[in-house]
């Protein structure tokens, strides 16, 4: 791109993640030309187009021949994530995808195949690596401000019911996989490791209106030796709330237990 050119982005999918975390972006950065808006409900794209301007489609490959643009937001269903990537890729495009990234390790091969086979950049929008308080969590680690961590527990909670494809089995998971996706991400990048197994349960209070889960606990060991507990719900009645607790062995003859309390607005 030169200086002074806009890059020209589109967004498919036009819903709650796709408006919100991506259109609104996109329309009011001065760098980003928002080109077209991608829906399979005419209405949603148009009323999207109307508010944030682009120009609202109903088919994706119309779009990328019309418009051309650089950069696709992928805000689609998870169980479609890789054939939209897919089809960005190869039409040329860099590609954003919402998380998580598929259902299976199949589909995710797929994606990032596709991307080093056209030579084009894939990224995944786990966007709490950018939050104020993960990023200083992840500071006061690795300087040693807190000793070594021995243990991790989130616990978020949801303020409303599931609607929509979310409430789903095709979808390919409810809450954990939904939220549950960023902690999955976060715990590792924060404590500088890998994830070596997960084990969990997981809870649906309400199989007549849902067909995912609403409730899920997890634990999860790392390369390390640390362990770390997770637990997420979308059917509680309580202000939202995620907390990233780090435990660190006694500094001196002092234990200490250091948490982060994320604002209300970062931890959807």
């Amino acid at each position: 791109m030169g200086d002074g050119e806009r890059m020209r982005a589109a967004v498919v999918g036009c819903g709650g993640a796709g408006v919100y975390n991506h259109i609104a972006w996109y329309a009011t950065h001065p760098g980003v030309e928002l080109a077209g808006l991608v829906d399979t409900d005419p209405e949603r794209a148009a009323d999207a187009a109307a508010q944030w301007g682009g120009r609202p489609y109903q088919d994706l490959d119309t779009m990328l021949e019309r418009e051309r643009p650089r950069l696709v937001s992928i805000a689609t269903p998870v169980h479609l994530h890789a054939a939209h990537t897919i089809r960005c890729l190869a039409a040329g495009c860099d590609v954003l995808c919402e998380k998580p990234m598929a259902p299976t390790p199949a589909d995710c091969r797929r994606m990032i195949d596709a991307a080093s086979a056209g030579g084009r950049m894939l990224g995944i929008a786990l966007d709490k690596r950018f939050s104020e308080e993960f990023r200083l969590a992840r500071k006061l680690i690795r300087d040693g401000e807190i000793g070594e961590p021995l243990f991790v527990r989130i616990h978020w909670v949801a303020t409303v019911e599931w609607s929509g494809f979310r409430t789903r089995r095709y979808t390919g998971g409810g809450v954990f996989q939904d939220v549950g996706s960023h902690f999955l991400d976060l715990i590792p990048w924060t404590l500088d490791t890998e994830l070596r197994s997960v084990q969990g349960s997981m809870q649906l209070f309400n199989p007549d209106r849902l067909e995912v889960e609403e409730h899920a606990v997890a634990t999860l060991h790392t390369a390390s030796g640390l362990q770390a507990l997770t637990v997420t719900c979308c059917t509680a009645r309580a202000a939202p709330t995620a907390r990233f607790c780090l435990t660190s062995p006694p500094v001196g003859a002092t234990p200490r237990t250091s948490a982060l309390t994320p604002s209300t607005s970062g931890v959807a």
